[in-house]
């Protein structure tokens, strides 16, 4: 009876001993290069979702994550309001509103490259089931400097790619490893990861939101997307003909005849308000008028074919079915021609879309 005891007690030991180097082993072949998973369950917004914005959101981002925990304090509407757009919100940032909000996080950066599928690996695997937020280039062209956040929910070793949720390009956007690494910023990598800590864990309910899904025409619209981004903010560095030259490279191209009326609204705007700050008022007005205001109704229709026929105003209820956004840049633009009483007619079209809109109200008693 005791070497029975005896034995029962080395086999007990050996087994626990067992468990914890299968734990560790399974650990490490997870991070060293054994990882082939797909999170899902994570919410995608972006510009698909109609989000017509000047610049990626970089709370997109939280509310996949925040969606994926099941965490209902924090719709998509509600993160909109709460961030400026304005402000770089940096991974910095986004790692204090997580902890502030009861999450445990991770944050990792470096100014050199080698690490990146290593430390993404330590979340995004079979066991934890965590995607990361990362910073990155919208595109792997040299040329191009735009930075946006996007969600990492997949990672395939045997296959060389990762998955992303990203802003321009769609969710579950396949990337390999070799372009992957090469849309990191040459001087700076960052990531944050976030789960639930102890006592939020509590109060989530299970998430049961299924997969999203990825549409066909996200692998040919992404690049336009990018490229808009790009545009805009070379704009913003008063590079004009950079700028000029993108945007009319975007108008020109096919694909763009493909897009939904709502979109070319927003192309149409941009562009005629980089055209109005680099001095060619003239030419802007020519294009809201002639191809930007004629498109500006009936915007709450289904588009036909495009995605999942998300309701435009969904996320900005107005008045009525137009964007305030042709009629704004045309104010700007017979603004900067000295033109106060046709800049106040394109303001009050403003206002009777949104009635409300304080931005408006200003610029028209700022009219003498």
């Amino acid at each position: 009876m005791p070497n029975r005891n005896r034995l029962i007690i080395i086999a007990s030991i050996v087994a626990v001993v067992l468990a914890l180097v299968g734990g560790v082993l399974v650990n490490y072949f997870q991070r060293q290069g054994n990882v082939n998973y797909l999170i899902s369950g994570v919410p995608y917004y972006g510009v698909y979702y109609f989000l017509l914005t000047d610049n990626p959101l970089p709370m997109s981002a939280i509310a996949s994550i925040t969606g994926y925990w099941g965490d209902s304090r924090f719709p998509f509407e509600k993160l909109l309001g709460r961030f400026d757009n304005k402000e770089p919100l940096t991974s910095k940032a986004i790692e204090n509103f997580f902890k502030e909000n009861g999450y445990e996080t991770y944050r990792w950066g470096s100014v050199s490259g080698g690490e990146e599928i290593r430390q993404i690996k330590q979340f995004v695997n079979s066991t934890r089931k965590i995607p990361v937020i990362i910073y990155q280039k919208n595109m792997t062209d040299p040329q191009t400097a735009a930075v946006s956040a996007k969600v990492v929910v997949g990672v395939f070793d045997d296959a060389q790619k990762v998955v992303l949720h990203d802003y321009h390009f769609g969710s579950n956007y396949e990337v390999s490893y070799d372009e992957f690494l090469r849309m990191f910023q040459s001087n700076m990598r960052a990531l944050v990861a976030a789960w639930p800590g102890k006592e939020l864990a509590k109060q989530l309910s299970a998430n049961d939101r299924p997969s999203a899904t990825r549409h066909p025409v996200m692998d040919s619209m992404g690049k336009l997307f990018a490229l808009k981004s790009e545009a805009w903010g070379l704009a913003g560095l008063k590079k004009w003909s950079e700028s000029k030259k993108i945007f009319e490279n975007i108008l020109n191209d096919p694909l763009f005849a493909a897009l939904p009326p709502a979109y070319k609204i927003n192309f149409y705007s941009l562009y005629a308000q980089m055209l109005t700050a680099s001095g060619e008022p003239d030419a802007a007005i020519a294009v809201l008028r002639n191809d930007a205001i004629p498109l500006n109704h009936d915007l709450n229709q289904p588009q036909d074919g495009f995605l999942w026929q998300v309701n435009l105003f969904k996320f900005f209820p107005r008045s009525d079915d137009r964007l305030i956004t042709p009629y704004m840049f045309l104010a700007n633009a017979y603004a900067a021609k000295g033109d106060t009483e046709k800049a106040r007619e394109s303001l009050g079209e403003v206002l009777r879309i949104e009635p409300a809109n304080k931005q408006a109200e200003a610029r028209i008693s700022s009219f003498k």
